[in-house]
């Protein structure tokens, strides 16, 4: 083997070892850092659920309250399927993650005096009502009541 072999194959050894060692660093390391692992109890990493074991969402209870409430208005007198989509939502939820799921909702236009979103005068918008308001709107006096005994410092 010549001199100048000797040296182009020391540096193909070097790239070859380099770019090994570059793509563990970058790939492997944001793989396992960004998704989350198996072993991640919260489930915050959009991690696998081995068991279907629940794994609480406050975007996703926000959003099944939001679908419950948006559009037939006063869900417990005109569509009680919607008053028992808003509580199989807030089944599992306790009081702190009722907490998170209050400030993923925010605040949402809506009209209190229909129940829905539906805006009834032109070129003026809707108020946006925090969630509180959609509940003690769409739900009745008893079912609020119920809500609020499980949710005392968010209702």
């Amino acid at each position: 083997m010549t001199e100048n072999q000797k040296k182009h194959l020391k540096i193909g050894g070097g790239v070859v070892i380099g770019g090994i060692v570059i793509y563990y660093l970058f790939f492997s390391a944001s793989s396992a850092g960004s998704g989350g692992s198996a072993e991640d109890p919260t489930g915050n990493g959009g991690v696998t659920n081995p068991g279907n074991l629940y794994v609480f969402d406050a975007k996703k209870v926000a959003d099944e309250l939001y679908d419950a409430m948006k559009i037939s208005g006063y869900a417990s007198f005109i569509n009680p399927n919607e008053r028992e989509r808003i509580f199989k939502a807030l089944e599992r939820v306790n009081p702190t993650q009722f907490g998170q799921v209050v400030q993923k909702f925010a605040l949402r236009s809506y009209n209190k005096t229909f129940g829905n979103q539906i805006n009834y005068l032109p070129f003026t918008s809707l108020p946006l009502e925090p969630l509180k308001v959609w509940l003690k709107t769409e739900l009745t006096e008893d079912d609020y009541n119920l809500l609020k005994l499980k949710y005392p410092n968010h209702l």
